[in-house]
């Protein structure tokens, strides 16, 4: 089985070799996505021992996170990987779920980390960003009817059968793209395992005001889909 952890980076230089070793320690490939970060991640990517074996780079501008997922999910596909991950790079998903994730894998289409079923938790976060998130998903449950409870998930195992399906209707950027990839697995099989996701210790965060507007947006035209 050929397994595919995709990253999606911009100004991960403190976060990114700490990632990378820490994913490798598992049998799987890696695809980096950076959005020509200004810090050199991508140089400390092509200076890693495993580069051009089991790591990989994929360079462009930075225009988003769904752009950047889009981008990577067709390299996994045009390279006949059987599983792809996503994943954040600022090691807020920790890399020894893996072998958990492919376990479950296997009776699903999709698997999502979830910090909202039993067990699941966030560490680190103010009352704010916890709400934001909490909000949003409520929000996605109401409109539009994705059965998970955490649908804005970054750490995610696919089978590619799904991807190599469903690409073309994957849409916006953030938050958004995450709920519309589920919206387009809704009928198919959706497994959520417990994991405990810790806010970055190196770095800023990504998430603004506009990433929120484009979810919103997102959510009501998924809502409009949901009964075509």
């Amino acid at each position: 089985m050929k397994v595919c952890i995709v990253l999606p980076t911009y100004n991960e230089a403190p976060n990114i070799q700490l990632i990378l070793d820490g994913v490798l320690k598992h049998d799987v490939h890696v695809l980096v996505v950076d959005d020509t970060s200004p810090d050199g991640t991508a140089e400390i990517v092509s200076k890693h021992k495993e580069f051009g074996k089991r790591i990989f780079l994929l360079m462009g501008k930075k225009k988003g996170l769904g752009v950047a997922y889009r981008r990577g999910f067709s390299w996994v596909l045009k390279n006949k990987y059987d599983m792809l991950f996503e994943m954040d790079a600022d090691m807020s998903h920790n890399p020894s779920l893996i072998p958990r994730f492919l376990e479950e894998i296997q009776r699903a289409d999709i698997v999502i980390g979830s910090r909202y079923i039993k067990g699941g938790r966030i560490v680190g976060w103010n009352w704010k960003r916890t709400f934001i998130s909490w909000a949003a998903n409520q929000f996605v449950h109401l409109f539009v009817g994705i059965p998970a409870k955490d649908t804005t998930s970054g750490y995610r195992c696919m089978k590619t059968s799904f991807v190599r399906t469903h690409l073309k209707e994957f849409q916006g950027d953030g938050y958004g793209f995450q709920i519309s990839v589920l919206f387009a697995a809704r009928k198919l099989v959706i497994k959520e395992i417990p994991i405990t996701f810790k806010d970055r210790q190196k770095g800023k965060s990504k998430l603004g005001s506009n990433d929120i507007v484009g979810f919103v947006g997102i959510v009501f035209r998924l809502f409009v889909q949901r009964f075509l």
